[in-house]
């Protein structure tokens, strides 16, 4: 089986890697594309073209010139960054390694939520400036306990924050048009509208992927449906986001903070009003990230790719959106 490496957002690809898959009658060819012109020439004969990481160099038009490809690995989470709908047009089954960041975006989604609701960066800035004594009506802090959480989205790692957060003993509603509402309730979660939870839970976590029927899937509308204690997080991607409307109201009042470790321009401006107000934790897109994670992401891959090579199909297949 042909695989080519398109392009890696890592140091260097291990040497183990290719070693593995040669054990299995593999031959990895290893690139590092700059442009959609490199993947459509070097890519032409493999069977599955890889992307490790946010590299964006498949793209429509390179699906024509991948004239023996039968399968798309995108090592990660989302699939943004390749054109899933249209590979599967072709014939192309499209791959990804959803488990490996599962639990670290879970715990960071719970961390970024913590945070804002007790406040935590902005009474380390208020110590560290030697203001000790809390001003309970500059900071007044929030709980978690007890309060009903909202989840947008309901895979993988939407769950894991649920059950991560039952200790907290929350309530949960949950949105997801992709995930029948039986399945919900038998996990926990009453499913609800979007309105519904923008208007019902005091803590709205943001965990679907980046489709054109959900950018800015959290508008003006939305925000204005929300309670002026409501917090809103987002470890997913940036853009399901309108920013505009969301710094408006974080202005008005209108929600009390927001956790964000995805921006809808990454990295974000230094004008960003965002980036000074003090209700608001942003972290550069580091929730998935750990000691162990790039090790998983390699070694999910491989594991991937040799079921393919011995089973005709993928551990976890990305399912083309209606």
């Amino acid at each position: 089986m042909q695989i080519c490496l398109t392009s890696y957002d890592d140091s260097a690809v291990p040497d183990w890697v290719q070693a593995r898959l040669a054990e299995h009658d593999c031959d990895l060819k290893i690139h590092q594309c700059t442009a959609s012109d490199d993947v459509a020439s070097i890519a032409a004969e493999s069977d599955v073209a890889w992307v490790f990481g946010g590299g964006n160099e498949i793209t429509h038009d390179v699906l024509p010139g991948l004239t023996n490809c039968r399968f798309i690995l995108r090592t990660g989470t989302g699939t943004d960054n390749v054109p899933v709908n249209a590979a599967s047009q072709r014939g192309i089954i499209v791959a990804n390694t959803p488990e490996a960041s599962t639990d670290t975006v879970a715990e960071h989604t719970i961390s970024l939520l913590l945070a804002v609701l007790r406040r935590i960066s902005e009474l380390d800035r208020e110590t560290r400036a030697g203001r000790w004594q809390l001003n309970r009506t500059k900071y007044p802090l929030l709980t978690l306990t007890g309060k009903t959480l909202g989840l947008v989205g309901f895979g993988r790692i939407a769950r894991s924050v649920m059950k991560k957060a039952s200790g907290f003993d929350v309530q949960v509603l949950a949105h997801d048009p992709w995930v029948d509402d039986d399945d919900m309730r038998n996990a926990g979660a009453n499913p609800v509208s979007l309105h519904q939870l923008f208007g019902d839970a005091d803590c709205i976590s943001l965990h679907c992927p980046l489709l054109e029927s959900t950018h800015h899937l959290v508008g003006e509308q939305e925000l204005s449906l929300a309670q002026p204690t409501s917090v809103l997080v987002n470890t997913a991607r940036g853009k399901l986001i309108d920013e505009t409307a969301l710094i408006a109201a974080l202005d008005a009042g209108k929600i009390a903070g927001a956790g964000l470790d995805v921006m809808e321009t990454q990295p974000p401006r230094p004008d960003n009003p965002l980036l000074h107000m003090d209700n608001v934790v942003i972290n550069p897109h580091s929730a998935g990230y750990d000691e162990g994670l790039r090790e998983r992401f390699w070694s999910d891959s491989v594991r991937t790719l040799i079921a393919i090579k011995e089973t005709g199909q993928p551990i976890w297949v990305v399912k083309p959106t209606p």
